[in-house]
């Protein structure tokens, strides 16, 4: 997530030390690829990943599903580094950084910025995270204005990247969209309170259901209609992360299952009935990245992998799911 957005959002999790376990994927050096920090599975023969180079210019690269195999593409987006990553088809993905949106090639992973926003007079635009419920909509989230006047926002993308139109929400911004239908997604939504879970039907806003106080929303995800989840941290200071499952269709939030000394960065679901959340264990020299899978809404123990950080998962099949992070040398990619 980019400095911009997380600033406001608050939802940034320390980076662990070095974690030990047999070697999972592929890393590429800092010289070519420094970090990676979003993934989706558009199709069952490749994931695509998105990050940055060493001089904090976008970069993607095209993961193998087969073997883990990281291309990474030749080119940069100079001086954008992208937030998040969403596929309304299987040839081509949108991704955006705080004020720009790409499209990115599933094939080569080439990318290519499409639409620019204009930040408003004395404010920046930021956004942090998209979905694409449907081959025709996406949704990208954030904020726009000064950080002490922000305002919530909600663009509206063509499958090309093309900015259809943008809504304005009562807070300081959104930090997630997840979508369990093609007609409804779910947004978290900030206030100067608090969090809520709001529904997102059809371009309108709806009903919102509060989230516990002093917890906020780190990531959500869906799989169709059937589940959605919601990985929370606390405003205490605390390094444990909360699950809360959510209702896809009314949002509303279920009781917490906490991850006992687990801090999560991403989340997503490979089937209705099993999950996995990337993140990582203990603090400072003892921490150790991790990855835990929830079955039926239950989490199993955190299981090491390589790497210094994983920001991100996705599975292109119910069994084959790949997590992307930052390596001692590069980006890193390990199968889970």
């Amino acid at each position: 997530m980019a400095v911009a957005f997380g600033m406001l959002i608050g939802v940034l999790a320390a980076v662990p030390a070095g974690a030990a376990s047999s070697f999972q994927g592929s890393s590429v050096g800092a010289s070519s690829l420094s970090d990676l920090h979003g993934i989706v599975c558009p199709t069952t023969k490749h994931c695509v990943a998105i990050g940055s180079d060493d001089n904090g210019n976008g970069k993607s690269a095209v993961i193998r599903v087969s073997n883990g195999a990281l291309t990474p593409w030749s080119g940069v987006l100079e001086n954008q580094d992208p937030n998040a990553i969403a596929c309304p088809d299987t040839t081509t993905c949108l991704t955006v950084s705080d004020e720009a949106v790409a499209t990115v090639s599933v094939s080569t992973g080439a990318m290519d910025i499409t639409s620019t926003l204009k930040p408003p007079k004395n404010g920046i635009v930021a956004l942090g995270a998209l979905a694409c419920p449907t081959k025709r909509s996406c949704y990208a989230v954030g904020f726009e204005g000064p950080y002490e006047s922000s305002v919530a926002l909600i663009v509206h993308l063509s499958p090309s990247g093309r900015v259809l139109g943008k809504t304005k929400a009562k807070g300081t911004g959104i930090g997630n969209i997840a979508c369990p239908s093609s007609s409804l997604c779910l947004i978290s939504l900030a206030t100067r309170t608090g969090e809520s879970i709001e529904r997102f039907r059809d371009g309108r806003l709806g009903a919102k259901n509060a989230v516990p106080s002093k917890t906020y929303i780190q990531a959500m995800t869906c799989y169709r209609a059937k589940v959605c989840f919601a990985l929370a941290g606390l405003d205490s200071g605390s390094r444990t992360n909360e699950l809360f499952p959510i209702n896809p269709k009314t949002g509303s939030i279920g009781k917490a299952v906490q991850l006992g000394g687990f801090s999560g960065d991403g989340i997503t679901c490979a089937s209705a009935t099993r999950c996995l959340i990337a993140g990582f264990t203990g603090i400072g020299s003892s921490a150790k990245t991790s990855v835990i899978v929830v079955t039926k809404g239950k989490p199993g123990r955190a299981r090491a992998y390589p790497g210094e950080s994983l920001s991100a998962v996705a599975c292109a099949t119910a069994t084959v799911c790949y997590a992307v992070g930052l390596g001692a040398s590069g980006a890193v990619v390990d199968r889970v």
